[in-house]
């Protein structure tokens, strides 16, 4: 999270997208804090990607193409430890382009952020 905070998480990001995106996230994470974040498979502020892992999505209010490129979505994952449904783990916070090398990227995140829940039932 520090990486969004810090304008570093993704060096394509404007810096005013990187502003907007801190406030959306902060918004999301205020929601899911009293458990009223909108879930849907499309256009939701939040997607359930498999068994207990949640995907945070903030929108942007409007596209910013920046030098003739697309834009970046930012997504962060949570999981849900199994036995306390009340709890969320914050597992990956990343972005992705549009079209197939984001679902790309997006699959690698999705992946990440199973190997870290995976990583973290162990311990």
């Amino acid at each position: 999270m520090d990486a969004l905070w810090d304008n570093r998480l993704d060096p394509e990001l404007t810096w005013a997208e990187h502003q907007d995106y801190k406030a959306k996230l902060t918004d999301l994470l205020k929601k899911g804090r009293t458990g009223m974040v909108y879930v849907a498979e499309v256009r939701g502020e939040a997607h359930v990607i498999r068994d207990t892992l949640l995907e945070l999505r903030p929108l942007l209010e409007t596209t910013r193409p920046a030098f003739n490129r697309t834009q970046r979505h930012l997504r962060l994952y949570f999981g849900e430890p199994e036995g306390d449904p009340s709890a969320l783990w914050a597992l990956h916070l990343d972005t992705k382009g549009d079209a197939q090398s984001g679902k790309d990227e997006q699959n690698n995140a999705i992946h990440e952020s199973f190997r870290r829940a995976d990583a973290w039932r162990a311990a």
